[in-house]
């Protein structure tokens, strides 16, 4: 047998013919992934694009009292006779149990069994085909667990929501509910794991334990509060100046970056509610930092890329500021300042990081290619945001194109009214009214933690972060888009907050509108169902569209998640400044809310690609 390794396998709707075909055995999926993983190489990637189980308890599906619901119900009913075709006879089938119910057809039945029922029911061309195979064998932990057996470590494990399925085959053709009548979230209609092969080497960080927080902590808490209103602000601070790298070069037509490869990040494990059930393994792929107390020179900058990277300071051709932003305004007393620079051409020799995190290993720097980066964070395996915005400032600025947009279209809608503002005259007042507080909002929770590597030996690293005290690490923006007079609008809330007036002594703020969420929330559907019940700056939402997948805006100090939409109000709110995406991006060097930019640089993308494609 040769001993050639193979760099990667992508299972697409694929694996659960396997188990179908072999007696429904999940088993057999495991074996499969097993042989998989012996035949690649170290670092070679194995995705799995299919479908996943939900928990087996029992639910209520209800059909709307019309034609299509009494067809969909008498299907159901076959369907639960009949699942599993090739199993023999004994073995085929569900339990179903009817429920009298408004004259509604409602049913109860497993979850697993209901999900396999919907994800088909459209099927009827091929209906006897389908009655053969069964789409879930492991439910996402299992999937995940599987991975990690197999010394595989999971760069994304998600599910997929795909929209048009939901909104043409789910949405008003039937309806879930647990045993307390509460409707449950539509299930997902498919999903992806990628995972990549490593040797003697961790497969998953979590935390160990928590710990008291000691008297010379990493990070510290102070209150400041506004005299006027008398707003109390909770702020966390990391010792030092925060500076981004983005080393790169130009290979002909292509943007080839430098940045850290499966760089530990557990805190963002610590998250306890995770809205789209998205999960990471811990190492994250993010940009070249540095921390500094000294005055940042363009000498210092080259010492701090040689040390972090290797890259010689006679490669350097030329090094630029870029961007000045605030990680999450609100709670990080942190201004990051990001720096492009070019190189002369590919380094020869990147550094290891060894055991730089804390933990045995570190990862590595590696090249990338700029264009395939933004496409992972468009899909989610790239959650870290201030790489992702220094992609697209770098790409903007150098009149690249970004590529396709990956995501949802988003429909903006058209205004006959707007009041325009101009961002240079709404933030041309200094303000300075906060001062240091004894007191405190309570907002804030300092936490300690002992973290792990699962599957290596004596891994272990003690870390500081902080979360909201009584609301979640969850977090939504929620940016007001019109179209105006043939431009894009985008409604922006001016704010007065302590950071920027730490930082800058102005402590007006121009920010995309965000939420803490309440910890009550725990999937995507109850959190469209809070957002979507509020009045926001006296006005009604009328729609919310994904812009891109959720961001992880500050991995080494917090585990918040934020999830970025568009929405469409009633009416333009004249609470609001409207600006016009192209004033913004002019001025994107101004801007100062991490959001904000992340938002307006994913519209900006849209928009460019949607206009390409008419």
């Amino acid at each position: 047998m040769s001993s050639e390794k193979i760099c990667g396998f992508f299972n697409c709707s694929s694996i659960h013919h396997i188990t179908s075909f072999n007696n429904y055995a999940p088993q057999k999926a495991y074996l499969t992934l097993k042989r998989q993983a012996e035949l690649l190489c170290e670092e070679g990637v194995l995705v799995i694009r299919d479908f996943v189980k939900p928990d087996n308890e029992d639910i209520f599906i209800h059909f709307p009292n019309n034609k299509q619901g009494h067809f969909d119900a008498e299907l159901l009913e076959q369907f639960a006779r009949d699942a599993r075709s090739l199993s023999t006879v004994e073995e085929r089938g569900f339990p179903l149990k009817k429920i009298e119910e408004n004259n509604e057809p409602s049913y109860q039945l497993s979850f697993p069994d209901a999900v396999e029922f919907i994800r088909r029911k459209d099927y009827l061309k091929d209906w006897k085909i389908e009655l053969q195979e069964e789409y879930g064998y492991f439910n996402q932990e299992e999937f995940e667990n599987v991975m990690a057996s197999l010394g595989m470590r999971t760069i994304v494990s998600q599910p997929i929501y795909n929209a048009w399925i939901i909104n043409n085959r789910y949405k008003g053709k039937f309806k879930l509910t647990n045993a307390q009548g509460e409707v449950i979230s539509t299930p997902p209609t498919n999903y992806v794991i990628a995972a990549e092969k490593v040797i003697n080497k961790g497969t998953l960080l979590k935390a160990a334990r928590q710990l008291p927080v000691q008297n010379n902590s990493f990070l510290e808490l102070h209150s400041y509060v506004h005299e006027e209103t008398h707003a109390i602000f909770d702020l966390a601070n990391r010792p030092g100046s925060v500076i981004d790298l983005l080393p790169y070069y130009i290979d002909k037509e292509n943007i080839k970056i430098i940045a850290k490869h499966n760089y530990p990040r557990p805190i963002i494990n610590t998250l306890s509610r995770i809205l789209d059930n998205k999960r990471y393994s811990g190492y994250i792929i993010e940009g070249i930092t540095g921390s500094t107390n000294k005055h940042i020179t363009a000498d210092h900058i080259k010492d701090i890329l040689t040390e972090r990277t290797g890259i010689k300071k006679d490669k350097v051709q030329q090094l630029s500021k870029e961007l000045q932003f605030y990680t999450s305004p609100g709670g990080i007393n942190e201004c990051v300042v990001s720096y492009s620079i070019e190189i002369s051409s590919t380094p020869q020799t990147l550094k290891s990081l060894g055991s730089f995190s804390g933990f045995k290993e570190s990862g590595k720097i590696i090249e990338y290619d700029a264009l395939q980066l933004l496409k992972s964070a468009q899909v989610g395996a790239l959650p870290e945001a201030r790489l992702e915005l220094g992609l697209y400032r770098l790409l903007n600025k150098l009149n690249k194109p970004l590529g396709k947009w990956l995501n949802e279209e988003i429909q903006i809608q058209k205004t006959q009214e707007l009041v325009v503002s101009n961002i240079d005259t709404i933030t041309q007042v200094t303000k300075q009214p906060y001062k240091k507080s004894d007191r405190t909002a309570h907002f804030l929770v300092h936490k300690r933690a002992k973290f792990y590597e699962y599957q290596q030996e004596d891994s272990e690293a003690i870390l500081e972060y902080i979360e909201p005290q009584h609301l979640s690490s969850n977090t939504i923006v929620t940016l007001p888009v019109f179209s105006f007079n043939n431009k894009i609008y985008l409604g922006i809330e001016k704010r007065e907050l302590p950071v920027p007036q730490l930082k800058e002594g102005n402590s007006t703020i121009l920010t995309a509108p965000a939420y803490r969420l309440p910890k009550e929330i725990t999937n995507l559907y109850e959190m469209k169902r809070y957002i979507s019940a509020k009045k926001m700056f006296n006005c009604k939402i009328e729609s919310m569209q994904k812009l891109g997948e959720k961001y992880i805006p500050c991995a080494g100090a917090s585990p918040e998640q934020v999830y970025p939409y568009v929405i469409t109000l009633d009416s333009p709110s004249k609470e609001l400044h409207w600006i016009s995406m192209e004033s913004l991006l002019n001025h994107s060097t101004k801007l100062r809310d991490g959001h904000l930019l992340i938002c307006l640089f994913r519209l900006k993308h849209f928009v460019e690609n949607h206009a390409s494609m008419q």
